[in-house]
C-alpha cells in the first residue's frame, strides 16, 4: 500500500470516529418512534418507543397545563448506545385529578455531553364531572367562575391544608388575581349544606 493510500485511509478512519458537529450539525442521538399519553383509573400513562439511542444519559418527562410552561415530573435513565426497539412507560399519579382541558407532556433528552433535545409534545384531553353541586373553571385565570344553583361559602386551601381564602354568600365569580400561581383545593358549601371539592390550578 502506498504512503498516500495509507494516509488517506487513516484520515478517513479517524474522521469517522468524530461527530459531524465539527461542522455545526449535531449527529442524531435518538430515533423516537412515538410518544403517547393515555388515562387510566388513577394515573396518566406516558409511553415512548425508540429504535435508536446514542449517548442518552436520561429522559426527563415534563408536563404542562398551558402548552407553554413545562415542569419536570420525573427522570428515567437512558442508554449509551442501542439500536434495538425500547419501550418505556411512566405513570403520572400527580396530575390534577379535577382538571378540565388539555394536558401536555414532552420528553427532554439529556445527553452525556450535556446537550439537551426536546420531543414534540403529546396531549390528552380531560373532562371531569363533579357531583353537580358546583362547577369550577380549571385552570383559573384571574377569576374563579362558579356555576352553582344557589349561593354558598367558598373556601380556598393550599396543598398543605392552610386556608387561603373564605368568602360567604358567593354566587357567580370570585376575583383570584391576588392569589399566587399554584395548585389549590377549592371547597364550596351551599346554604342547604351540599358540598363540592376540587383541586384547581391558579395561573
Amino acid at each position: 500500500m502506498s504512503t498516500f493510500t495509507k494516509k488517506t485511509y487513516l484520515f478517513l478512519f479517524f474522521l469517522s470516529l468524530f461527530s459531524i458537529s465539527w461542522f455545526g450539525v449535531k449527529a442524531e442521538t435518538i430515533d423516537l418512534v412515538s410518544i403517547s399519553a393515555t388515562k387510566g383509573a388513577s394515573a396518566i400513562t406516558i409511553t415512548w418507543i425508540t429504535s435508536m439511542e446514542v449517548d442518552i444519559k436520561e429522559y426527563v418527562i415534563e408536563r404542562s397545563y398551558t402548552g407553554t410552561s413545562y415542569h419536570n415530573i420525573t427522570s428515567i435513565g437512558g442508554v449509551e448506545n442501542s439500536t434495538s426497539i425500547n419501550v418505556r412507560q411512566f405513570n403520572d399519579f400527580t396530575y390534577l385529578q379535577n382538571f378540565n382541558g388539555t394536558i401536555y407532556y414532552r420528553l427532554k433528552n439529556v445527553n452525556f455531553d450535556g446537550s439537551i433535545e426536546y420531543s414534540a409534545p403529546t396531549t390528552i384531553k380531560l373532562v371531569t364531572k363533579g357531583n353537580g353541586v358546583a362547577k369550577f373553571n380549571n385552570p383559573v385565570v384571574n377569576d374563579l367562575e362558579l356555576n352553582v344553583d344557589e349561593p354558598g361559602t367558598l373556601e380556598l386551601y393550599d396543598l398543605a391544608g392552610k386556608q387561603i381564602m373564605k368568602m360567604t354568600n358567593v354566587y357567580g365569580s370570585v376575583d383570584m388575581s391576588t392569589v399566587k400561581t399554584g395548585y389549590y383545593v377549592v371547597r364550596f358549601i351551599t346554604k342547604s349544606g351540599q358540598k363540592e371539592t376540587a383541586k384547581v390550578f391558579v395561573q
